[in-house]
């Protein structure tokens, strides 16, 4: 049987072993945490451009032009005035109140 050198322990090979397991589980571990960092981050922005996108389908502007409840200036866009009976069918359609245009 050959001589071990002075200061060799039998178990260094293991202890070297697990040090590396334990450094590529580490590695692992982190690639995972910044994987889920990313995707949180991307879930979130898409989050944030739905909600913006909602919002600005549902403003009372937005929806009320749909239904033809504003005059506009044809030269500059300006809104001039509301027209009563679109806004109101918009504020029944979308909003659920009762909503009516008195006739006199």
């Amino acid at each position: 049987m050959p001589k071990q050198a002075e200061g060799y322990a039998p178990d260094a090979d293991a202890a070297a072993d697990r040090a590396a397991q334990d450094t590529a589980a580490a590695e692992e571990s982190a690639a995972q945490a910044e994987f889920s960092a990313d995707y949180a981050r991307n879930s979130a922005y898409q989050a944030a451009e739905a909600r913006d996108r909602a919002q600005a389908d549902h403003s009372p502007l937005n929806g009320t032009r749909k239904y033809g409840a504003y005059t506009e200036d044809a030269d500059t866009g300006a809104i001039r005035g509301l027209i009563y009976a679109p806004f109101a069918q918009y504020v029944r359609d979308v909003h659920p109140l009762d909503a009516e245009v008195d006739g006199t």
